[in-house]
């Protein structure tokens, strides 16, 4: 992607349009095939707009993971693969991948990891150590997470994030299916997507009208107490 922007940016000045993020796109459309009917009626067309087709961004392909679970709705997410590879099928996002993966009705391995330990914490052992805590059966060997099917015994439990924004978003998108999850730290998110709980939070067509609740009090939290400090 470097390369081609590179290629393609304007050396003697002038604009140049930065295409949304493919990453950070993926936790509404995981959310929306954890929960099909999460707009409603009279919310349809595109979830996220503009989603980027340069391919550029391997998480563009992020759309087909979740392809066939959105066309055969209450099937369970028989269309995801049995195998993904960070090197080759997503980037960031195939820990938004691991979030679904235990709604799935196969083990899913998600392969390539090594990038992963090397990032804002080690998302290897933090995905799993997560995913367990919420009752998510995960085997963890070399770098290659196996995330078995784990309805109905997946429940709520308090997150780490590790300081690390993508652990929270994913846990986030965990939460909107599964009661019971808190996150701690949430305010992490603010490194890559400061207002992610608002939008999440707000109403169709500008967010996915998601009841967000403080962990402590079980009070509902304002958009405005949803943003970082």
């Amino acid at each position: 992607m470097t390369s081609n922007l590179v290629d393609v940016f304007p050396h003697m000045g002038g604009e140049f349009m930065i295409e949304p993020d493919a990453s950070s796109g993926s936790y509404f459309l995981a959310c929306a095939a954890l929960n099909p009917g999460i707009l409603g009626s009279g919310h349809g067309g595109e979830l996220v707009e503009k989603w980027p087709q340069s391919g550029w961004q391997v998480d563009g392909k992020f759309p087909g993971m979740v392809e066939t679970f959105q066309s055969q709705r209450g099937s369970g997410l028989s269309g995801l693969p049995s195998a993904i590879s960070r090197s080759g099928d997503l980037g960031d996002s195939i820990m938004t991948a691991m979030i679904l993966a235990p709604f799935s009705n196969h083990p899913i391995r998600f392969t390539d990891l090594a990038r992963l330990r090397l990032q804002e914490c080690d998302r290897v052992n933090a995905m799993r150590t997560e995913l367990t805590r919420c009752g998510v059966e995960v085997l963890e060997h070399g770098d290659t997470l196996t995330v078995f099917p784990s309805e109905p015994k997946i429940h709520g439990a308090d997150i780490e994030t590790y300081d690390d924004h993508r652990m929270a978003m994913c846990f986030g998108v965990l939460g909107t299916k599964v009661p019971g999850i808190r996150i701690k730290d949430p305010a992490c998110v603010k490194k890559t997507f400061p207002n992610f709980f608002k939008k999440l939070a707000a109403a169709p067509p500008y967010g996915l009208g998601v009841l967000i609740l403080d962990g402590r009090s079980g009070r509902q939290l304002s958009p405005e107490e949803l943003l970082p400090g």
